[in-house]
Formats: C-alpha cells, structure tokens, sequence
C-alpha cells in the first residue's frame, strides 16, 4: 500500500511500501494468506467449542438450543441428530470466512509508520514527533469499529439461514452425521429435519455471540497495529543502550536481511542522532570494531539507501543485457533423424508400388503433400479475370459501405480494439490496470516489489545530522574526509530525479492523466525536499572549510545552486 498521495508523507506500512506498477495484487494464493485465514478457523474452532462447552454447563444439559449433539423428543425413541449446533458452528464458520476475506482486502497487516519523523526542510529543527498513545488510538476508533462489527454481525441475521438452507445444510448435515455415526449408534436416515432450526433464540444468541466474536477480532488487529507502531524507545533511552554491545546490536539490525528489525534500527538511529549526544560521541569514539569503525559502517549503510535511488534510475534507462545461455561444451549430440536416409544410385527410376499398409498410407500423405505444394502457388493468387473482380467489388460496394469496408480494414480492426480497451479502462472495471505515472515512477525511485521510503529519508537525516554535530563530537576528526562525499551524494541525487521524474513517458493505460505538467509525485517530491534540506545544512556547516575538505570552487558552486532551487518553494 503507497502511502497518501499529498506531502507530507505521514506514515508507512512496516511491511514496506508496495511499488509494482499494477496496483491490485492477488487476495489468494500465497502461504502466508492461506495461513491467516487458518488461524481465523483454527481460533474459531476453540472458542465455538469452549462457548457451547459453558451454555451447556450453565443450563445443566437441559436447554434445547446449546443441549449436546443429540437430542430426543420422548423417552422411548432413539437419539438423533441436533441440528442447532450444526447451525451454530456454520454461522460462526461464515463469520471467519467473511474476516478472512476483509483481513486481505483492506490489509490489516499494516502497521503504519511515520515516514517524515522531523522537519523536511531542515535537519537542525528536529523536535521529536508525537506519536498518538495506543489508548488514544482505540478511543478514537472504537466507535468506528463497533458499528461496523454490528453491521456484520445483524446482516448474519439474514443471511444465516437463507445461505445455510440454500448452499450449506446439506453438506454440514452429511459430515456431521458421518462422524456422529462412528460415537453413537443414530438412525439410518441421511436427511436432515424437514423444519429448519431457526428458533428465535438461536438467531438472536448466534448474532449476538457473532458480535463480540468479530469485535474480539478487530479489536486484537487494532490494539496490535497501535502498540507495534511505538517508536524504538525504553523509558525515554534508545533500544540497543541495554544491549552488552549498542553499536554492534544497532549496525546488526542496520544490516538485517528482514524488514521489521531494519525498518526499526533506521528509526532507532534517526533519534539516536537527533536526541542523544552520549550515543552520537561512541560512534565517533569506536573505531576498533570488526568490519571498521562504527561511523564507516553507518555511513556506507546509508549512502547505499540514498545512492541505490540513482542506480535504480540508470538500469531503468539501461537495463543490463540478459545473460548469454550457456553453450553446450563437448561433441554436440546429433538431432533424432525423422525421416528415412536418402535414396542411393539412379533417382530417377519410380518407386516400387507399396505393399504393406504403411507404405499404403506414407505413400498417400506424400501425394497429398505434392498436390498441395503444387497448387498453391495457383490458390494464393487473386483472380485473374476482370469480370470476376469487377463482380467481387460491385457485391462488396452494395453489401458493404465505404464506413464498414474502412472498419474490416487491418487499421480500422486496430482502431476498434484500442477504442473498447480505452474504454474498459476509463470504466471501474479498467481501474486496476492502470499503470499511473505517479505509481511508475515511484516504482522505480523506491525499487519493485517493494520499497521503503522511510528508510531513504532516515539515511538522509542521519548523515546530515551526524556530519554536523561531528564538528563538536569528532575527537579524531574522522568524519570531515567523509564530508565531501555525502556532499557529492546530495548534489547528484537531486537533478538525477528532477530530471527523471521530467522526462518518464507516459503509459497507455494511463488514461486519466490529463495535464503534462502536472508531474507531482509525492515519494520523490519528498526525497528532493529532505535531500535539498540536508545539502543547505552542510553548505552551511561547513562552507567555510570547503577548500580544506577537498571540495572545489566549481563543486560548492554547482551545491549551493542545487541546494537554492526550490527553498522559496
């Protein structure tokens, strides 16, 4: 899911950012849906059977609606099948189906983040984002959240019985009594009651314990997704500060293969080098560590985030050549022959009459190969007389006018088909087809089939913050030989997207995009303001000991006019 389509960008989901330029994706299919509709089932199943288990307990065996599976109307007849828990269990069973379904449409495994956790324009007003409390959060979206579970809950009211009695009652009535059958001794007969189980009381104790069922659901997604979304702090102390090595925990998470820690460690290392100068001075201070000095870690991790934007922008131009397929080394093997070697000595002797009846067959479909062969040449042809031809056009001139005759052309048949697919396009229908410029560009800047903002705009922070605030922190005056280089980083970045996201065609199925310079894409909009941001704050910092730090008049000259464009804007 892209997040809102005005800066500023506000959060993400922690699974990413999804940046495939088809915006639908499928609902089925992979493991991890398959298994969450499992666990809607599985949990259902325990407390449908723990629910029954206590109604029955409560009423001592004795009420007719949550009584055992049998059930007897006088003493001396057999026991037989009760359906109304059979009932019971096929609502309750819709009821996980119909979560399952709403869970994959409207994504309830997201957990938004906030992208932008500071001032974009500038990196030295940093103040920390308020994040809203987890409770705040469910007051707020309580009142939401119970109206729509009531909503699903009374519309079982309805639909219950008419889609247990329409597709479910025989199927649930079969397999029941085939596993009753194996615990008691029932009757012979497969058919289930000629009266429906739908007593008052049934329906209302089914919509009523369906609703806090849903409600229990959605209010576990919600408290999950609000209690996730905290930022990475301990009682007002970063994460990894228990940890026996901070820096080594932090870079470990920095460089995970998975997102959660990842996304969590950018984070927890933004308010490390906004909040804490304790933290900031040890990734200074620690340059003994495996794999180099904590700062060269820091800054390789992040100027791989910032410059992955410009290599994802030069393969879209020049996408790299497919690999060759490997040659077959060695004597090649010789192709299965297909046909019978050729005919030695004199060729133009006949052939001797087939005798059998393959060589009767063999024989024919060679005749009939010559004779199609032969003839051909003669079919293709038009036809040469002219009376023929003038014949041919006169019919096709009264049968046909000169609008159909255009139609049936290959450029009218052409015409046509782009006509009804535009068409279908511009419909609701056609909505999912539609490759935006918006959503293909930021396919590109973020990266398919996913890709993380938050992460581009946390790396940008970071370098900035912590090549300023190394002016007073640096004991060993490591980062300034660094300085340049993220220097050079910026000033590259930003005309490589203005000028990509100038220049990117629009696609066919875009059919909604109306005015050519209205070329607003929030993703990269929001990259180019942190990036100008960041380059105004170095060039300030450290203008005046440019020359020291190796960058040259022409570079500074090229940063700060990179660096001016949009800040009236």
């Amino acid at each position: 899911m892209l997040a809102p389509e005005t800066p500023p960008l506000l959060s993400k989901p922690l699974s990413n950012i999804r940046s495939a330029t088809v915006p639908f994706r499928p609902l089925v299919g992979t493991c991890s849906q398959h298994g969450g509709s499992a666990k809607y089932m599985y949990g259902l199943r325990r407390i449908v059977q723990t629910y029954t288990g206590l109604r029955m307990e409560s009423r001592l065996g004795i009420d007719p609606v949550f009584d055992v599976n049998l059930t007897t109307s006088r003493a001396y007849e057999r026991p037989r099948l009760n359906e109304r828990p059979i009932y019971l269990r096929v609502v309750f069973f819709s009821l996980a189906i119909m979560q399952s379904v709403i869970h994959l449409v409207f994504d309830y495994d997201r957990v938004l983040l906030p992208v932008t956790k500071g001032n974009v324009q500038s990196t030295a007003d940093q103040r920390p984002q308020i994040l809203v409390a987890p409770l705040a959060q469910l007051r707020a979206l309580l009142p939401g959240l119970v109206q729509s579970v009531l909503l699903r809950s009374m519309s079982m009211i309805v639909l219950g019985p008419l889609v247990y009695s329409l597709f479910l009652r025989k199927t649930a009535w079969s397999w029941t009594l085939f596993i009753a059958k194996m615990l008691w001794n029932l009757p012979r007969s497969s058919n289930p009651p000629v009266i429906p189980p739908y007593h008052i009381s049934l329906i209302g104790r089914s919509a009523y314990s369906g609703f806090l069922l849903v409600l229990l659901w959605e209010t576990t997604n919600v408290t999950f997704a609000a209690y996730v979304a905290q930022a990475p702090l301990k009682k007002e102390h970063a994460l990894t500060d228990d940890s026996r090595d901070p820096n080594g925990s932090l870079i470990a998470g920095l460089r995970a293969k998975k997102d959660v820690p990842r996304i969590f460690a950018f984070w927890e290392l933004f308010y490390i080098s906004q909040r804490f100068p304790n933290r900031r001075k040890s990734f200074f201070q620690d340059i003994d560590r495996k794999g180099g000095a904590t700062w060269t870690q820091i800054l390789n991790i992040c100027l791989d985030e910032i410059q992955g934007v410009n290599i994802r922008v030069i393969e879209f131009h020049n996408p790299p050549p497919l690999a060759p397929t490997p040659t077959q080394q060695g004597n090649p093997q010789p192709l299965p022959r297909l046909s019978e070697p050729l005919k030695q000595g004199n060729v133009f002797t006949n052939s001797p009459a087939p005798s059998t009846r393959i060589e009767k067959v063999q024989s024919s479909v060679s005749n009939v190969a010559k004779w199609v062969a032969q003839n051909q040449t003669h079919t293709s042809k038009p036809p040469s007389s002219p009376r023929v031809t003038k014949l041919l056009t006169d019919g096709r001139d009264k049968v046909l006018s000169k609008e159909h005759q255009r139609q049936l052309t290959p450029q009218g048949i052409k015409a046509q088909v782009t006509t009804y697919m535009l068409d279908f396009l511009r419909s609701p229908l056609g909505v999912p087809f539609h490759q935006t410029l918006q959503r293909r560009i930021a396919a590109v800047i973020l990266g398919t089939p996913y890709g993380d903002l938050g992460t581009i705009l946390d790396s940008i922070d970071i370098l900035t913050r912590l090549a300023i605030c190394s002016l007073t922190e640096d004991p060993y005056g490591r980062v300034q030989s660094d300085v340049p280089t993220i220097i050079r980083t910026f000033t590259s970045t930003i005309p490589n997207l203005e000028s990509f996201k100038r220049n990117m065609p629009i696609h066919w199925t875009d059919v909604k995009y109306k005015d050519e310079g209205e070329r607003s894409v929030p993703e990269v909009d929001i990259i180019i303001a942190s990036l100008r941001g960041g380059l105004r704050e170095l060039l300030k910092a450290f203008g005046e000991y440019a020359e020291n730090l190796g960058l040259s008049m022409g570079e500074m000259r090229i940063a700060r006019e990179t660096a001016t464009v949009g800040e009236g804007e």
